[in-house]
Order: structure tokens, then C-alpha cells, then sequence
């Protein structure tokens, strides 16, 4: 197998070297003082357009920097990774720490303290740039395709896979045991558990086990590997093949010696990325406990996980300097979480009052000739108000609205009052201009009376109930609620008593019919009479 070497690629190419100096912007500002100035917008967009280039154009602080100071500043990182990262920033910084051979012993220096221990020298065929890259490179999935940013599963097979267990089993069933022989050419893991998920618990065989036990390679380069093996014992054998599988087992025999401790080197890795990820666990529940926060909010916040991440990539353990040094926006993510979570609190209480209003109001609609108003009017109610809008509890209204006295007796002198307002204007819209009284118990009141219909002016519909009448009578004014309309509207929706008018048309029928029957409308007995005559009218029209 070829070992290539993958240079980092840099992620923008940008460099001082093609920027305006001071004097060229100095002399542009001079030229645009000695043109014409026609009106402010041309000036206001000429001044705008020299200070975006003059922005534009000012070097970072890290290229600006002079080389000795660049690699004080990288050898203190004392990881390959993060040089690789700055030599990735841009086309200059790229050109200096990669194509530079003086800046090479800043690659060796990270490599050689790097944690847990030294990194493993690379092979002849690699830079110190790419074997960089080889050993720490995030990738695609070698299964799934998805990316990931595990290192490689098998350096020798440069295999690389994510960290879901099937992805894992699926590319095993796709390989076959091989021996580890030291004349074997066959491309094949370095050890045989480079694919099991609980390898960071296993420490690698040594180099004796290594002679006897079986490890993996893909179906088709074994089957590659037979057939050339019975080339090779054939009588008439190319000298070619020979050359050829003579420098594969040569290529093979340092792949896996190398692979082999760079594999040793990253399961190190993971079992103290482990631990360092425990220590900071332990860490961060103490600090969080003596500042007065909730663990699993900080562990939540962006800023302590970018803070985290990093400092466990590079196996370093969280300290107090650390979190103080993102105080101001760690404290500022924790108040914006608590009050998400008081809003969501109070939104699930709310939701939960709203379902037991809700049902209480079905309870006392059940209940004949209670007159009530529509459950988006009833929510209004004062009372009902206070109750479904209270912040102080978590618990449910339903047994307070189910055994408590005052509130029922609060809820229906609610209702008694709105009751009142609404009967006063229906009655207006009959014609009395005034508030209607009578000292006889026989006669009724004008809203009671079979003549007292009324219609929407708003959606001119009624209820199901009404649907045989047509209109509406004084108790289903006050039920009424216009039908069809979205929440959006239904949050909108004033209702008023000023909306129903008298409906004429019911009031001549049902006054004629009266009139047939003999009974005044205001007389008490006319509701009964009504009742018992039944279908005994027939239209003369139909």
C-alpha cells in the first residue's frame, strides 16, 4: 500500500503582500478631495468605499507577527493540530509553516510534546505538515459517508469511521481474518480490534503476539493476494511479479510497524480523553454548585462547550482561570436559559389552568337553564381571569373550581353581572329604552318572552341547537360565538351584545302564531302552551 501525503489545504488565501499601503490610500484621498462634489451621497459613498478598503486591507495580528515570536506562539500549543489549524488560515501562513524548511522544527518541537506523550516519527514518504494532517484529520465515514472527526480505525488501511456501531459492524462484514506473517503483502489492519467500539479498554498486542494472531483485510485484497500467491508458485513466473511483491512485503512490513505504534499513540489518546472528560465532569458540577448555577445549564451553554471541546481536544483539564475567562458570556447564556425555562413553565401551567377552565365551563353548561356566556367571553370574566393568569402555582384549578364554595359563588356573580349588561342592551334592541319592571310574577320579561329573537350581524349564523329556528333566543345571544374563524382571529375577536339586532321576520311569525293561539306574548302560560301545541300549525303559503 502507497502512503501518500496529504497537504493541508488552506482555507484562505489571503496575504499582506498584495494590500494598498498608508501612502496609496492617502494619495486615493487626496484625488477624491479634488473631484466635484455634486451632492452628500456621492460624497458620504466615496468616504464609505475608502474606509471599507482601508479596513480590508490591515493584516491579522498572527501574519504581522516576526517568525521567532510565531513559533513561540505555536510551540506553546504543543499540538500538530493546532499548528496545522494556523497553517490551514491562509495562503501565507500556509507558504511559511509548510513550504519553509526552516519552520520545520516547530512541527517536530509540538510533535515531541504533545500530549499524552510524543507522536511517533513519521516515515520517509511523509512532511511533517502531512503526517499531521494523516494522524489528526477529520473525514467521511468510510459507510455512511457522514462526517466525522474520529481519527483513522485502521491507520494501515487509512479506514476511517464514525461513532455509530453499525457503520462499524457493516464495514467488518465486508473483511476476512488474515495472518500477520512477515512475508504477507496483503494490505490489512495493523491490529484486530482497530474496529471494535470498546478498543479505548484494550491496550494493543505486542510485537511478539503480533507474529501469531489473526487481524483484518478487505474481501478483495485477500483475494488479490491468492491469486498472486499462486502466481508466485506457478513454474513459469514473471520476474516483473516478483519484483513487485518483493517491494510490497518491504512497503507492508513498515506500514504495520508504523501503524502500529501510532495506533498505540491514539488509544493512549483516547483512554486520557476519557479521563480529562471525567475530571472536567467533576470539575464543572463543584463550580457550578459553589456559584449558585445548575450544572446542566452551564453544560448546556455554547460558550462552556466551544471552551470544553477544545480544551479536552488538547487533553488539558478546565481550570477556575478558564471559566472566568468567559464569565460575562457564560452568565449571560445561563439567565437567558432560565428565563426560557420560567416562560415554559408558565406556559405549561397556563395550558393546563386553560383545559381546566375549560372543563369546568362544560360542567356548568351542563346544567339546565344556566345561562353563560361564550368560553372565550367566560375566560374573560374577572375572576376566571385571575385564576388562568396566576404565575405563582404549578398546581391544577380543577379540584378548587370542583369543591370550592367562594370561587363558585365569585364565578356566578360574575356571570350575574355580565348577564345584566347583556340583557340591558338586547333589551334596548327591542325598543324599551329603559330598564323593563313589572310587579306581577305572571308576566315576562321582555327577553324571556317566545317574540324575543335575535340574529348576528356579524356572521349571521347560529348553533347547532337554533339551527331548527333560525335565530336566536336571549339565552343564545349570550352563548353565541361567530363560527369559523382561525386562532389568529379568534385571539382578535371582541365579542359584544351591540352585534345581535332584533330579528323582525321570527318576531311576526311567532307574534301571529300567539295571536292564533290566543296568548299574549308576555303571558307566563304562553311558554307552555307553546310547548304542548307541537306540530299542530300548518303554513298557508306552502
Amino acid at each position: 500500500m502507497e502512503m501518500t501525503s496529504p497537504a493541508p489545504s488552506p482555507a484562505a488565501e489571503s496575504t499582506p503582500h498584495t494590500s494598498e499601503t498608508a501612502d496609496d490610500i492617502s494619495q486615493t484621498e487626496n484625488r477624491a478631495r479634488k473631484r466635484a462634489r455634486t451632492d452628500e451621497q456621492s460624497v458620504s459613498s466615496t468616504s464609505a468605499t475608502l474606509s471599507a478598503s482601508a479596513i480590508a486591507v490591515l493584516p491579522s495580528s498572527l501574519i504581522s507577527l516576526p517568525l521567532e515570536l510565531l513559533a513561540e506562539v505555536l510551540l506553546l500549543t504543543n499540538s500538530p493540530r493546532d499548528v496545522l489549524a494556523v497553517a490551514r488560515c491562509s495562503k501565507f501562513l500556509c507558504n511559511t509553516l509548510v513550504s519553509n524548511p526552516s519552520t520545520e522544527f516547530i512541527w517536530k518541537r509540538v510533535r515531541a510534546t504533545c500530549l499524552p506523550r510524543a507522536l511517533p516519527d513519521p516515515t520517509e514518504n511523509f512532511t511533517e505538515a502531512s503526517y499531521a494532517a494523516y494522524v489528526y484529520d477529520a473525514g467521511a465515514c468510510e459507510v455512511c459517508e457522514k462526517h466525522t472527526d474520529h481519527m483513522y480505525a485502521s491507520f494501515a488501511l487509512r479506514v476511517r469511521l464514525c461513532r455509530n456501531d453499525s457503520c462499524r459492524n457493516r464495514y467488518k462484514s465486508l473483511m476476512v481474518e488474515v495472518g500477520h506473517q512477515g512475508d504477507t503483502w496483503v494490505r490489512r489492519a495493523e491490529d484486530p480490534r482497530c474496529f471494535d467500539t470498546i478498543a479505548v479498554n484494550l491496550s494493543p498486542y505486542s510485537d511478539v503476539q503480533f507474529g501469531t494472531v489473526m487481524t483484518w483485510a478487505l474481501r478483495a485484497d485477500r483475494d488479490k493476494y491468492e491469486k498472486e500467491a499462486a502466481a508466485l508458485g506457478a513454474e513459469s513466473v514473471s520476474e516483473e511479479l516478483k519484483q513487485s511483491v518483493f517491494r510490497r512485503v518491504k512497503i507492508q512490513k513498515k506500514i504495520q510497524t508504523h501503524a502500529r505504534l501510532i495506533l498505540q499513540w491514539r488509544l493512549e489518546y483516547e483512554k486520557t480523553h476519557a479521563a480529562v472528560k471525567v475530571r472536567n465532569d467533576r470539575f464543572i458540577l463543584a463550580f457550578s454548585e459553589r456559584e449558585g448555577w445548575k450544572s446542566k445549564d452551564v453544560t448546556s451553554c455554547q460558550s462552556y462547550i466551544r471552551l470544553r471541546r477544545q480544551k479536552e481536544r488538547v487533553l488539558e483539564k478546565l481550570t477556575v482561570y478558564d471559566i472566568e475567562s468567559i464569565r460575562l458570556e457564560l452568565e449571560a447564556e445561563l439567565l437567558r436559559i432560565s428565563e426560557a425555562r420560567e416562560r415554559r413553565e408558565y406556559e405549561s401551567n397556563y395550558r393546563i389552568r386553560r383545559e381546566d377552565i375549560t372543563h369546568h365551563y362544560e360542567r356548568l353548561k351542563s346544567a339546565r337553564g344556566q345561562v353563560l356566556p361564550s368560553l372565550c367571553e367566560f375566560r374573560r370574566l374577572p375572576v376566571i381571569k385571575a385564576m388562568q393568569e396566576k404565575t405563582n402555582t404549578k398546581e391544577s384549578l380543577a379540584n378548587d373550581l370542583k369543591t370550592s364554595g367562594l370561587i363558585a359563588e365569585l364565578i356566578k356573580n360574575d356571570v350575574s353581572k355580565w348577564t345584566d349588561s347583556v340583557r340591558s342592551t338586547l333589551l334596548r334592541s327591542l325598543g324599551y329604552q329603559q330598564e323593563w319592571r313589572s310587579a306581577s310574577t305572571k308576566r315576562l320579561h321582555p327577553l324571556d318572552r317566545l317574540t324575543a329573537r335575535f340574529c348576528c350581524r356579524r356572521c349571521n349564523k347560529v348553533e347547532r341547537r337554533y339551527k331548527t329556528d333560525g335565530c336566536l333566543d336571549s339565552a343564545g345571544v349570550c352563548g353565541h360565538q361567530c363560527p369559523g374563524l382561525s386562532k389568529a382571529e379568534l385571539r382578535q375577536y371582541q365579542w359584544s351584545a351591540n352585534q345581535f339586532v332584533k330579528d323582525d321576520k321570527a318576531f311576526a311569525v311567532v307574534s301571529e302564531v300567539l295571536k292564533q293561539m290566543q296568548v299574549k306574548d308576555d303571558d307566563a302560560t304562553s311558554l307552555t302552551i307553546s310547548k304542548k301545541s307541537g306540530r299542530n300549525i300548518r303554513c298557508l303559503s306552502c
